[in-house]
């Protein structure tokens, strides 16, 4: 176990912390390509988006700790398997085997059990399985292969048994595929073993969601040597993109933490063209007993970011424009040259519009109606009425005979 940062015991008297758990594994063992692979095991290899994303959740809330959060930063453990190197700013991170994720998970537990008021962070980010139950693939996953299910960790049975910790909001973020292998379907042990049992009589009420990479029978995307999708977005929507309006303030909460992680997901499928059979499906879920609960609060005054996506119809004109924005003060935002734009803007009323050259010289100015756009995204088109541009034909160059 490894804590990167943060006190190893919940500091008596300090009041609520959010404590966090990460797991990164991109190096197994005993999978293709690993320094062992086991005989008939499923058809699962080497990952690399894994620990990247693991380090870069944990770098960023370092960076920030949450700062004024009802539960501000209390520690970091994480546990990382990388098949470059163990590293996390100047210290060497354990192995995320079952024995040291197991140990990890007691001390976690300990501290996040402390205080009502604290936060359970945990984060998974590697293979995963789900048959009757999610299955989570520690580094050490096959090591046998007459018993290969004895190391994985049971998702679901853990989930459960999390009542039993005293934190009264706890969020869980499993970014890792959830298909059925053939391996899976012939054993009837699938499923591993949890971290936590559920025991009756122990089970306290939370708010806890999860946020799934994927739905089930589906893979998660991460790209080569990069950060993972969900993981991505999530870190934006921490930030500032899944923040949501509270009287006064804007917080980002557990209510609308995992659906604005969604909507940003599936913006991002169709404005990078990526094709349907690899297009991320981000699902949130869980129960919420104590209703919705503050993870940040924003300072009064201060706006969070929306992504903004300006288009026409008909889109045939859409390279002759220059799209605007004019926010309800202040002065107006123009895109940098013509053709669709995509900007972030604080929330707030704004008038979009655009304009262009008309043909006999004049310039023409199209406003939409005043709409007032929220994280994380707002895209809709802006319907242009005749007369239109005129579209510029390049010409072509001709043909070879």
């Amino acid at each position: 176990m490894t804590l990167v940062w943060g006190n190893p015991l919940h500091p008596p008297g300090t009041g609520p912390r959010t404590h966090v758990f990460i797991i990164g594994v991109g190096r197994y063992r005993h999978l293709f390509g690993g320094a062992a692979p086991t005989q008939g095991i499923p058809a699962l290899g080497q990952l690399t988006s894994p620990p990247i994303s693991a380090r870069k959740l944990a770098e960023w809330l370092i960076k920030g700790q949450l700062a004024g959060a009802p539960a501000p930063l209390g520690s970091v453990e994480l546990l990382l398997s990388d098949s470059t190197d163990q590293n996390f700013s100047g210290t060497q991170v354990a192995d995320a085997t079952r024995q040291s994720i197991n140990a990890a998970f007691a001390q976690w537990k300990s501290r996040c059990d402390a205080d009502q008021g604290n936060v359970a962070f945990f984060y998974f980010c590697g293979h995963g399985l789900q048959k009757h139950v999610m299955s989570l693939l520690p580094e050490d996953f096959a090591e046998s292969k007459d018993n290969l299910w004895k190391d994985t960790i049971d998702f679901s049975t853990t989930y459960n048994g999390m009542a039993r910790c005293k934190a009264g909001t706890q969020l869980f973020v499993i970014d890792a595929c959830r298909e059925l292998s053939q391996a899976a379907i012939m054993d009837q042990d699938f499923g591993g073993t949890a971290l936590i049992t559920p025991r009756l009589g122990e089970h306290n009420l939370r708010t806890a969601p999860m946020l799934f990479g994927t739905k089930v029978g589906l893979q998660a995307f991460g790209d080569r040597n990069g950060v993972s999708r969900l993981t991505e977005a999530l870190i934006e929507c921490l930030d500032d993109l899944g923040a949501a309006e509270a009287g006064a303030n804007w917080v980002i909460d557990t209510q609308h933490l995992g659906t604005n992680v969604q909507k940003l997901v599936k913006h991002r499928n169709v404005d990078q063209k990526i094709p349907e059979q690899h297009r991320q499906v981000v699902v949130p879920d869980g129960e919420s007993a104590n209703g919705p609960q503050n993870l940040r609060v924003f300072p009064v005054g201060s706006l969070p970011n929306v992504i903004v996506k300006l288009g026409c119809i008909p889109n045939s004109i859409e390279q002759e424009v220059t799209f605007f924005a004019d926010p309800e003060q202040g002065p107006r935002r123009a895109a940098p040259g013509k053709g669709s734009w995509i900007t972030k803007l604080p929330a707030g009323r704004y008038v979009f519009g655009c304009s262009f050259d008309l043909p006999g010289g004049d310039k023409a100015v199209r406003p939409a109606p005043r709409t007032y756009v929220i994280p994380p995204v707002y895209d809709t088109p802006i319907e242009v009425l005749p007369p239109h541009p005129v579209i510029t034909v390049l010409p072509q160059p001709p043909s070879q005979v």
